[in-house]
């Protein structure tokens, strides 16, 4: 079983992960729910306002490496 694409050369390695000396900074607060509505396909409804802004560092991901990432988590039903 491939956990990534493509199938045949996975770009990640089989989980667990391990997340080592990581740091994350957090946000909650409520958004614009048409401008969120809009964001999502077809068929996922937005479920709440409040959303977190978050960024991360991680210097230490095991076989994942360095990276960083931020995002906008919002909760949808499918």
């Amino acid at each position: 079983m491939s956990y990534s694409l493509p199938q045949c050369a996975p770009l990640f390695g089989r989980p667990p992960y391990h997340y080592r000396g990581y740091r994350k900074l957090s946000a909650v607060c409520r958004a614009d729910r048409a401008a969120l509505a809009a964001a999502l396909p077809a068929p996922l409804t937005l479920e709440s306002d409040l959303v977190e802004v978050f960024a991360m560092d991680v210097p230490d991901a095991g076989t994942l490496g360095s990276y960083r990432e931020g995002g906008v988590v919002a909760k949808v039903s499918y």
